[in-house]
């Protein structure tokens, strides 16, 4: 799983098309990840759910994972 994070990382982040969440829209997808018993990763300021990558966390948000 480690190798294909990685990639969909790199190709996220070359593209340019990863949204941009606000810090409250963050936590409620970390909540509601949790409380459906979904795997909730932050690697490399990339939050990832399940193993997706979804946005990328900028440094001076606090999203308590």
């Amino acid at each position: 799983m480690g190798i294909a994070m990685i990639m969909q990382q790199a190709g996220a982040l070359v593209s340019h098309n990863m949204p941009m969440l606000s810090e409250q829209q963050l936590r409620m997808e970390v909540r509601r990840a949790k409380a459906e018993g979904r795997t909730v990763t932050l690697i490399n300021s990339c939050l990832y759910i399940d193993y997706r990558l979804i946005a990328q966390v900028p440094q001076h948000y606090n999203i308590d994972i």
